[in-house]
């Protein structure tokens, strides 16, 4: 019978591994997404929010059983969102801390949290960086650029 809790435990797996791993941006929040706007989302406070990293689930596809197995395809979205400081060069700076992230996922990776949780492969399929969040008077020091790293992690199981 397919696990259809995977893309949970698999996610929890993905910001356990992140938040240990990724310390280095200085990352005041890594976690899931509180909500399920379809964009970025403004911080609260970008001041104290940022740098974040937040991380959604997508797409859950759970192919038909073949031999006794399932293959269960998970798609993610991790989000990141840094505060702009006035005279540097933002998008290199996010395009810097995005390859930081992507890099993290790249290569041998598949920590023990991933497997215990069922991830057998895992690969980045595509960053974007989109536009950047202003606050609502547009002061220039409260600015927010965001990137976006999709991935898709492939888990294969007994059906």
């Amino acid at each position: 019978m397919p696990n259809t809790s995977r893309g949970l435990a698999v996610g929890n797996a993905l910001v356990t591994f992140a938040t240990a791993n990724l310390s280095g941006l200085g990352l005041v929040y890594c976690d899931w997404q509180k909500g399920m706007a379809p964009g970025p989302v403004y911080p609260i406070d970008p001041v104290s929010d940022c740098p974040r990293l937040e991380l959604r689930l997508y797409v859950e596809e759970i192919d038909a059983a073949v031999a006794r197995s399932t293959r269960t395809l998970l798609k993610f979205g991790w989000w990141y969102y840094r505060l702009q400081t006035p005279g540097q060069d933002h998008q290199k700076l996010l395009r810097t801390d995005l390859e930081t992230i992507v890099n993290l996922f790249f290569g041998n990776f598949n920590p023990l949290q991933l497997e215990l949780a069922g991830a057998n492969f895992t690969r980045p399929a595509q960053t974007v960086i989109h536009d950047d969040l202003r606050h609502e008077f547009d002061d220039p020091t409260l600015r927010v650029s965001v990137g976006e790293i999709l991935m898709e992690i492939a888990c294969i199981g007994q059906a």
